[in-house]
């Protein structure tokens, strides 16, 4: 008894997989250039004008040859303690503190809050596109 399988649009099949990386870093590449410049202009909503604004930039990191990869960074001196705020300091003279109170600062969490919000939505993007290419996806980032 012999059998024989007939594979129809195997080929087909063949070039289109070795495509699909290509394609979708190709279109990853967009949701994530787009998700990095939501971020960055909600978060220079929120800087006061000047270094804080002016040091927030982007740049692009190797992400291989299926991959892609932007880096968001302030480079101000000022960030940490705009982002995470400051201790209340007491003047003390010789005498003992003096009261007066200065240096202190809440933290708005600028910078993390916001790169949070936009990475779940850049996530959500990537993991549709996905979803939308017939893949499976599991997990929570």
């Amino acid at each position: 008894m012999s059998a024989t399988v007939t594979w129809q649009g195997l080929d087909e099949l063949r070039a289109a997989l070795r495509q699909l990386p290509a394609t979708l870093r190709d279109e990853a590449q967009i949701i994530v250039t787009q998700t990095a410049d939501e971020a960055m202009a909600a978060m220079r909503a929120e800087y006061p004008a000047g270094e804080l604004r002016d040091r927030l930039g982007k740049s692009s990191i190797n992400g291989g040859l299926f991959g892609v990869a932007i880096q968001i960074k302030n480079r101000s001196g000022w960030a940490w303690a705009w982002d995470f705020g400051t201790k209340l300091r007491h003047r003390i003279t010789s005498g003992g503190s003096t009261g007066a109170e200065w240096g202190g600062k809440t933290a708005p969490h600028t910078f993390v809050r916001n790169m949070d919000q936009y990475r779940r939505r850049m996530y959500d993007a990537l993991k549709a596109l996905l979803t939308r290419e017939g893949l499976t996806v599991t997990g929570e980032p």
